[in-house]
């Protein structure tokens, strides 16, 4: 009898987990302007804007930050006093800028989706536990996880230069940790 309450202990147990581990989603530098192909307003909301730098320049700069204020993806740098990434119409750079918005005519040089936000880590688990009291009956108990690690996963979206809020991280891609447990009586 006492080798039976052992293996009820020790036996039927279960763990099952799902981790990704991902590069970050893709977005854009946009301007907003509408400078060429206004029709209706639509398309103008997605023309990228200008810059100097190329491609690896830009990646050295765009990267996350953890800051005082709260996460950046661009150096504190990069932003205005008014925290947008370029100076109004008619008004000298700001010091650091990088981006312009195109011209008239223009549309913007940076490609759609050109930069990844933050790299996602994220761990969701479970544990399960099966007694069996007779031939047909048994006590099933439940534990499962998502974002075990409980750490935010940061979604970097569109960022639109001539917005208050560019370079700002505003968004998560998962919840904090959640835990559900469960106790099933099969029969």
């Amino acid at each position: 009898m006492p080798v039976l309450r052992r293996s009820r202990w020790l036996g039927g147990w279960a763990l099952s987990g799902i981790l990704v581990w991902q590069s970050g989603t893709p977005f854009s530098i946009l301007s907003g302007r509408g400078t060429l192909n206004r029709a209706g307003g639509y398309r103008s909301t997605y023309n990228t804007a200008d810059t100097a730098l190329d491609k690896q320049q830009l990646d050295a700069l765009l990267r996350f930050r953890m800051t005082g204020t709260g996460p950046l993806f661009v150096p504190a740098s990069l932003i205005g006093p008014d925290g947008r990434a370029v100076a109004d119409d008619g008004a000298p750079f700001i010091g650091g800028q990088v981006f312009y918005n195109p011209g008239a005519g223009d549309i913007g040089a940076l490609q759609r989706r050109m930069f990844s936000g933050p790299w996602t880590f994220n761990l969701d688990a479970g544990a399960l536990k099966t007694t069996r009291l007779t031939e047909h009956q048994s006590v099933e108990f439940r534990m499962e996880t998502t974002n075990a690690p409980n750490h935010p996963q940061f979604l970097v979206g569109d960022q639109n230069i001539n917005s208050p809020a560019f370079g700002k991280i505003t968004d998560t891609l998962t919840t904090s940790r959640r835990v559900q447990f469960g106790l099933y009586y099969r029969f």
